[in-house]
C-alpha cells in the first residue's frame, strides 16, 4: 500500500524542470505533511523515471510510497 497516489507525468516534468535535489525537497514535505512529523528524506528511487514503478523515498524518520494514477 502506498502513502499517496500522485501524478507520474507532473512529477517527471518537475524533476526536468528544477532538478532531483528540487525534487527531493518536496518529497520531504510531502512526506512531512502525509505522516505528521519531519521524515528528514535523504533519497528516492530513479526506477519511477524510465518505468511507471512506484517512487520510493527514503527517510531517516519515515519513508514515503507514491503510486502513479
Amino acid at each position: 500500500m502506498f502513502d499517496i497516489l500522485g501524478d507520474r507525468e507532473r512529477a517527471l516534468a518537475i524533476v526536468q524542470r528544477r532538478g532531483r535535489d528540487h525534487f527531493l525537497m518536496l518529497l520531504d514535505r510531502l512526506a512531512s505533511l502525509y505522516h505528521g512529523c519531519d521524515c528528514e528524506i535523504y533519497k528516492f528511487s530513479l526506477e519511477w523515471i524510465d518505468e511507471p514503478y512506484l517512487l520510493k523515498a527514503r527517510g531517516i524518520h519515515g519513508d514515503l510510497l507514491i503510486g502513479w494514477r
